[in-house]
């Protein structure tokens, strides 16, 4: 048989520490990936009212690490000797501490931080802000409007390097509350671990927890010095524009801004100011937008819920068979193990994308286990699949799947699921559909009304699967 799927679900920290994912919940700890970064990051303002007992006060300690510039940096008309240079750089540069699992590394948690060049550039900057008279240390943590390649995942870097030692506190007393193991990683630093692969070895590597209380998400277009940041980023830049003279579409351009900046000092203590009046939002982690708690609960199920899968023959029949039982799985959790919970935001449904990605993420956790590679919109000339799940070359299934209100949902019985066996050279399919309120009710029974006339093959009919995903009420109101 094939092993593992395309995509691969990365494993909590609940599941990880085979811990409850309320517990993570209910103490305000992230329930974060093992070897994976999740792509939020602290935001410093998120400091200023924190209720984590190793953070208040951390807001203040940060901005006493900048304040320590002023008596780095020498006056203008003064020579700057190599070692103090040295002591600027040194006191600009930000590891990443990557065991805190959180940034843009993709299947890692392994990043770059603020080191080398990137702090000898922006040791150049620092230099010029404060000769220029600036001593708002606020401003240093708005570098990543006007320094080239500094994002807000590059903030979050200097956060935590400058707070580490916070950060490993907290990781002590959640570890202590929780009752997990711990590995000596040097004097008293007894931290949580997993066992990470390197040079052919297994390799105990440190776990860093973080209150859910400072996180927020960070957009992709964040990444790599992009250009669309949070919305308070922009509103800096909205009320600084005129005083820099350029258009909004113009304050994107770091190299311009930065050097409109150091033109006119006064306003990036304007920036500073603005920056002080600013309230922090965290990741909501309800609504879940990003869908990192989802798989948390996911994997949970999967865990309480495991199906006997393992396939002995690589061929069809067994496929299907699997492919069959994972998808009405997904229709048993959906309708009895309140899973339809998570297709909701404010009561209201989300999308056919959102079903398709609650599937993607049980299913695969179904196949790795049953050595089934799982692939979605796989498009072989005919127009993309939902779903195939595959072992070997020939024994393939397909699955489309629609929400009961699609306008091509007779089509796609009809015309789609047909197509795309033949374009993949297989007789195996499954179609999906999604009831979403009471009027999507009635479509099916339209649907199969018309199913009965239309004459669709047998083989198809009976591989038709119906999940009701209307919200349940939940028990105290039952």
């Amino acid at each position: 048989m094939a092993v593992a799927s395309k995509v691969k679900m990365a494993k909590h920290y609940s599941a990880y520490f085979k811990r409850s994912h309320k517990d993570f919940v209910n103490e305000g700890v992230f329930d974060g990936y093992i070897g994976k970064d999740a792509k939020l990051h602290v935001d410093p303002l998120l400091l200023k009212h924190c209720t984590t007992p190793e953070f208040i006060g951390s807001y203040e300690k940060l901005l006493d690490h900048f304040r320590k510039l002023l008596s780095l940096v020498p006056e203008r008309d003064k020579p700057i000797s190599t070692l103090r240079r040295r002591s600027i750089v040194d006191h600009l540069s930000f590891p990443e501490f990557y065991f805190i699992g959180l940034g843009f590394g993709e299947n890692t948690n392994a990043g770059k931080g603020i080191t080398g060049i990137k702090a000898e550039r922006l040791a150049d900057t620092a230099i010029e802000i404060v000769q220029d008279g600036i001593e708002e240390p606020e401003i240093f943590l708005l570098v990543n409007l006007f320094q080239e390649k500094i994002g807000a995942d590059g903030i979050s870097d200097i956060m935590i390097w400058t707070l580490r030692e916070d950060f490993i506190k907290y990781t002590q007393r959640i570890t202590k509350l929780f009752g997990f193991k711990t590995y000596n990683f040097g004097p008293t630093l007894d931290l949580p671990f997993f066992y990470k692969p390197r040079k052919g070895n297994m390799v105990p590597t440190p776990i860093i927890f973080v209150p859910t209380e400072i996180i927020r998400d960070l957009p992709e277009a964040e990444y790599s010095d992009g250009h669309f940041y949070s919305n308070y980023n922009n509103e800096i830049r909205r009320r600084i524009s005129k005083d820099v003279g350029l258009a909004m579409k113009d304050m994107h351009d770091k190299k311009l801004l930065k050097k409109r900046l150091l033109e006119r000092p006064s306003v990036m203590s304007k920036m500073a100011n603005i920056y002080r009046g600013l309230k922090g939002k965290c990741y909501d982690f309800t609504q879940d937008e990003s869908y990192i708690y989802v798989s948390a609960i996911i994997e949970e199920l999967i865990g309480q819920e495991p199906l006997p899968l393992k396939a002995k023959e690589d061929n069809l029949e067994a496929v299907h068979y699997i492919a069959r039982q994972i998808c009405l799985q997904f229709k048993k959790m959906v309708e009895t193990n309140r899973m339809s919970e998570l297709l909701y935001n404010n009561n209201r449904f989300k999308n056919e994308k959102a079903v398709q990605r609650l599937f993607l993420m049980l299913a695969d956790g179904y196949c790795n286990i049953s050595d089934i590679v799982l692939s979605p919109e796989t498009d072989y000339g005919a127009g993309p699949v939902d779903f195939k799940f595959a072992s070997g070359y020939h024994s393939k299934v397909l699955l489309e799947m629609k929400l009961a209100r699609n306008s091509q949902l007779m089509h796609g019985i009809e015309v789609q699921l047909p197509t795309y066996l033949q374009a993949e050279s297989t007789t195996k399919g499954i179609y999906m559909i999604i009831i979403a309120d009471d009027h999507d009710e009635e479509l099916v029974k339209t649907f199969w009304n018309r199913v009965e006339t239309q004459g669709i093959p047998e083989s198809l009919v009976e591989n038709i699967i119906v999940i009701d995903a209307r919200k349940r009420a939940s028990a105290s109101k039952l």
